[in-house]
């Protein structure tokens, strides 16, 4: 019978280094939890496992995520020559501000609009329109072609802006304050031209009126009326 022959001496030393360097290499063998793995199963559908929390990067807030501003009188906007208009400028006024487009079913709204300015101008009320292109493309002008059309077709006398985004990002921040500072009622995004917002003299939105609303319907008038009327 042939024996098999015994492991030298270098042999066994060689392989008792190779396991001691591996035990140490383990966490598991030093009795430590392991290490999370780089390919990770998915649980089965019917596992609860919790999932690792996600890594918070830290991102500067954009424009858009801001709050909108508490009062109209806070704001800045710009009039349809390019020039800045602040609106604290109309402290102590009842405003109707009004998203408008000179080629939509409710463009004839423009006449009520500066019917109702003329009737309350002189009691402290203004009517303040902002073109925008959002709804149905219906302002593709520019400032220009927008000014001439409502000065040569309509004959308004009330300050108008220059266009705005209303629904496009970024929405600018008169739109942020006048869908998301108001009360219960008055808040949520644009639906179609001509919304319009009636503001009390120090800056709060009171009412919305939606497109279909004519600015000369009783409901308005009265609106104006009574904002002109608080102290």
């Amino acid at each position: 019978m042939r024996t098999t022959p015994s492991p030298s001496r270098a042999a066994l030393i060689l392989a008792l280094v190779a396991s001691t360097a591996a035990c140490k290499a383990s966490p598991e063998a030093a009795g430590a939890p392991p290490a999370a793995s780089t390919t990770s199963k998915a649980a089965p559908p019917s596992a609860a496992a919790p999932s690792a929390p996600a890594t918070t990067l830290a991102v500067a807030p954009s424009a858009a995520a801001e709050a909108p501003a508490a009062s109209l009188h806070a704001l800045t906007v710009t009039d349809i020559r390019g020039e800045p208009l602040d609106l604290a400028s109309l402290k102590g006024k009842v405003v109707l501000a009004v998203n408008t487009a000179s080629q939509c079913g409710f463009t004839p709204q423009y006449a009520g609009l500066e019917r109702l300015y003329r009737d309350y101008a002189d009691k402290g009320f203004t009517v303040v329109a902002f073109p925008s292109n959002d709804f149905g493309g219906q302002e593709p002008g520019d400032r220009a072609e927008i000014a001439g059309f409502v000065h040569d077709k309509f004959e308004i006398t009330f300050p108008l802006m220059d266009k705005v985004n209303i629904k496009a990002e970024p929405i600018a921040p008169i739109y942020q304050f006048l869908t998301g500072a108001g009360p219960e009622g008055t808040q949520g995004p644009i639906k179609w031209n001509f919304t319009k917002f009636l503001i009390g003299k120090n800056g709060e939105i009171l009412q919305r009126y939606e497109s279909r609303v004519d600015p000369l319907d009783p409901s308005v008038k009265a609106g104006v009326e009574a904002a002109l009327a608080a102290q």
